[in-house]
């Protein structure tokens, strides 16, 4: 995901999404990595399906003020459909830096 962000300082990472209950049973409690510009800011781990909210510090020196910044979110378990091989993670609902 692409952000600008006019400041650097005193801003957190929020992201709200979903895990379906369907590619849960498969998967079971997945973790997701979070990087920031390509840098580490975080690994959280999630034991159930359903609706979640994260949130956390983003140091500024990871961020480029008044810049585009790449977040990404890599998840180390996906479901894969056995009857077309479509790969699942996450339900994105919201994303984005929050004062």
């Amino acid at each position: 995901m692409r952000f600008y962000v006019g400041a650097a300082s005193n801003l957190k990472f929020s992201l709200d999404f979903s895990i379906a209950e369907s590619t849960f049973k498969e998967t079971g409690p997945i973790t997701l990595s979070f990087l920031i510009n390509g840098h580490p800011l975080d690994k959280a781990a999630f034991a159930r399906a359903g609706d979640h909210h994260y949130e956390k510090p983003v140091p500024g020196a990871l961020l480029r003020a008044g810049g585009e910044n790449i977040v990404e979110i890599e998840p180390d378990r996906v479901w894969t459909s056995k009857q077309d091989g479509a790969r699942l993670s996450i339900l994105l609902i919201r994303a984005g830096f929050v004062e």
